[in-house]
């Protein structure tokens, strides 16, 4: 069972049907499980989904399954709309920088010109290049990947999936010069550069340099931009970039091809032609594979030179997709590599997942720690980096041109609960505009009407009185038609139920409880802080906003935990526990190595006594790894771990290399779980220093091939691995591993 991942974003939008859009109606499923933000609190027990607009035309819908878990966001795009529109946007507008999604989408706001919701887009490799191709601002940053698909929008605003190369040429009357690329780093013949590239050109080797006036204001793919040459520069290492420049830089051994034509003065066009599609882009951004084709899906590994371990293991994912008739817009990530929140989705389970929602063609984009989606200035996704959004190269962001007005629509939260009686509920009364816009709305402007026997609103909190009955709260504003009314049920607390129901930890440490409470026919009631309170709480410190407990003192307690009148008593052992040797790495004799995408001459287990922890020895693991694909190394280990233990731990002696380490465990039946030593991304960024890594088994999550099995004790250390997917992560290293142990309550 998963912890609770709690959500704190206001809701900022109602579902009217004067603003209705033509996007996918919920189904009565949907309906019954749909509930408020403020209540999306995903536990153990039932799946949560929750949708609201966010501008007119847009439907950010919200889902957690308690199957994986699985925490999934998605944003539906009316095409329809005139006053929307999807952009490109890369970092800090250079190739050659990053920057995360949301200072993108908050750098881009502004009158007339609002960003509603936004999402990461292409891999990169280093210095924030993309990997595919990118357009926007009128300009092509980059060319395409010849393998990989991108997806792009027409000037009319239509999206495609595509794939293939580019072809770049300059046109003087009849001639026509073939171009190397655009914005290249590397050492070719004949490159144009744009403003885009940075400040100024550097070159190794003496070049000229052909700077060219634009005629036309756009240089995109499949539509000629017309140039003047204004200057040219013979045997330059350097040239500064100008805004409405072009810049053809050629090599001295081009120049008799060259020079004759390229007077001053002279007029050319310029055309990058895509091979696969003839249609003028306006903007564009790659990623890959396609996933979805014709409403089939259809993961394109082989096409797009993609290893089938990218695909089968469950990673964070972005996706893009759009309907049959191209009418709406799908925008989608799923969390990942935080086993009680969300484990993350197969490129599979990905593409069925955009069918779901209504896709007929669809793709992959850049996850990991990457993902991010950005809703009404807030990260509405939960990204798996420990540090928090990642720094990306592009993103997709949605533009929303209509203006801000008055008050049309309130919404009062939280939304149709079932709760305990005497329960003490904040109400907030939220306003917005057609547009769901926030305006600011006065509580003093509203006038509360309640049913008689719910109990009385005073200064915006509800009493509930001790009674089980049934009822509503409505909220209008003063002097207008405009209202809003919320069901409430009070049902008396049956049962607690607290996750883990024994906690092992160590002094200072914190750990959050996932409290659920039931009443008499088995419904879940909604919990509030106010609602918990706590007995026994000498050796630990309780954080009631967040249902977590830190160890203050050393020794076995016992917390109480009561709701209502029904109690639940919660073992807490701080710093009470023993820890018993697993393998102790003395002797590697039985140890089985085996690579993917490694050198195997350079990949190896060796002894290592003169660094290790303890005992005699440790194991040296000696690793290089290959570009394309995913690269791993695992280590067959196979000991037994006895008993029901708590924590799993290894001292690990690091490199700073950034690899990520990761651990399988069978259990008794022989499932098989995975256990993240260190984060996906991060890995083990620490040198020449040991560091002992941690993980309790309440966070082991199940692999890809059955999620939803639990552990069943006995367990097995079947393999320690290294594994990388990030290109510009991956090198040459070496790690040692010593002590490898288990904790257990001290009997």
């Amino acid at each position: 069972m998963p912890k609770r991942f709690f959500a704190f974003i206001a809701i900022l939008a109602a579902m009217l049907l004067l603003f209705a859009p033509s996007v996918r109606q919920l189904t009565a499923a949907e309906q019954s499980a749909k509930t408020s933000e403020m209540a999306f609190q995903p536990i153990g027990k039932k799946d949560v989904v929750y949708e609201r607009f966010v501008e007119k035309g847009v439907i950010h819908r919200r889902e957690w399954r308690k199957s994986g878990p699985l925490l999934l966001n998605a944003i539906m795009i009316d095409r329809n709309q005139a006053h929307l529109k999807l952009e490109t946007e890369k970092g800090k507008k250079s190739l050659f920088q990053g920057e995360k999604v949301a200072a993108m989408s908050e750098r881009e706001s502004r009158s007339g010109h609002l960003i509603v919701a936004a999402v990461n887009a292409d891999f990169w490799g280093n210095s924030h290049i993309p990997i595919g191709i990118f357009v926007d601002d009128g300009t092509i940053y980059k060319g395409p990947h010849p393998k990989r698909s991108a997806f792009v929008i027409n000037k009319s605003g239509e999206p495609f999936i595509i794939r293939g190369d580019m072809k770049t040429s300059l046109k003087i009357g009849e001639l026509e010069f073939p171009i190397s690329g655009i914005n290249l780093k590397e050492d070719k013949d004949a490159v144009i550069y744009t403003e885009r590239f940075g400040k100024e050109l550097k070159f190794d080797a003496p070049r000229i340099i052909f700077k060219m006036r634009q005629i036309d204001n756009e240089f995109i793919p499949n539509q000629s931009c017309h140039v003047v040459v204004d200057e040219i520069i013979n045997d330059a290492s350097k040239a500064p970039l100008q805004s409405g420049y072009l810049y053809l830089a050629i090599k001295s051994t081009l120049s008799k091809k060259f020079i004759p034509h390229l007077k001053l003065g002279a007029k050319g066009a310029l055309e990058a032609r895509m091979a696969s599609f003839d249609e003028p882009i306006a903007a564009a951004v790659g990623g890959g594979p396609r996933i979805l084709r014709d409403g089939k899906v259809s993961v394109e590994l082989k096409e797009e030179g993609i290893s089938e371990s990218f695909s089968t293991t469950k990673h964070p994912r972005t996706a893009i997709g759009f309907s049959k008739d191209k009418s709406i817009v799908y925008l989608a990530t799923v969390d990942g590599r935080q086993p009680a929140i969300s484990i993350g989705h197969s490129l599979v389970e990905l593409a069925q997942y955009m069918k779901e929602l209504g896709a007929w063609d669809a793709m992959n984009l850049d996850g990991g720690g990457s993902t991010t989606m950005w809703v009404r200035g807030e990260i509405v996704n939960k990204p798996s980096d420990a540090t928090g959004p990642r720094t990306v190269t592009n993103a997709l962001l949605l533009a929303s041109s209509a203006a801000a007005g008055g008050i049309a629509q309130i919404r009062l939260e939280p939304r149709n609960l079932r709760v305990p009686p005497l329960s003490q509920i904040p109400l907030t009364v939220l306003g917005y505009d057609a547009h769901f816009n926030p305006v600011q709305v006065e509580q003093s402007e509203i006038e509360w009407k309640i049913t008689d026997g719910l109990g009385e609103i005073n200064n915006s909190i509800l009493h509930l009185r001790d009674s089980a009955t049934m009822g509503s709260v409505a909220a209008m504003l003063k002097g207008a038609t405009i209202s809003d009314t919320i069901s409430i049920e009070v049902s008396p607390v049956e049962k607690i139920e607290v996750y883990p129901d024994l906690v092992l930890m160590k002094s200072g440490q914190t750990r959050t409880l996932e409290i659920t409470a039931f009443d008499k026919n088995d419904n879940e009631l909604n919990l509030f802080s106010s609602m918990i309170r706590t007995e026994g709480t000498d050796g630990v410190k309780w954080l009631s906003a967040a249902n977590s407990i830190t160890g203050t003192n050393a020794g076995k307690h016992n917390l109480v935990i009561s709701i209502g009148s029904q109690s639940r008593n919660v073992p807490v052992y701080v710093d009470y526990f023993q820890t018993k040797n697993i393998e102790s790495f003395d002797a590697i004799t039985d140890f089985k190595i085996s690579t993917q995408n490694c050198d195997e001459s350079e990949t190896k287990v060796l002894l290592e006594s003169s660094v290790k922890k303890e005992g005699a020895a440790a194991a040296r693991i000696n690793y290089k790894m290959k570009s394309d694909g995913t690269s791993a190394v695992y280590l067959d280990i196979n000991r037994p771990i006895p008993a029901q233990p708590f924590n799993i731990g290894v001292w690990v002696y690091g490199d700073g290399k950034e690899q990520w380490l990761r651990g399988v465990i069978l259990d008794k039946d022989g499932e098989e779980f995975i256990a993240d030593f260190t984060e996906g991304t991060r890995g083990i960024f620490w040198k020449d220093e040991w560091r002992y890594l941690e993980v309790p088994l309440t966070e082991l999550s199940a692999k890809w091939s059955n999620p939803a099995a639990r552990l069943d004790y006995p367990l097995t250390l079947k393999q320690l691995y290294l594994v990388q997917t990030r290109e510009d992560k991956k090198s040459s290293g070496s790690i040692i591993l010593d002590a490898f142990s288990a904790e257990y309550p001290r009997d």
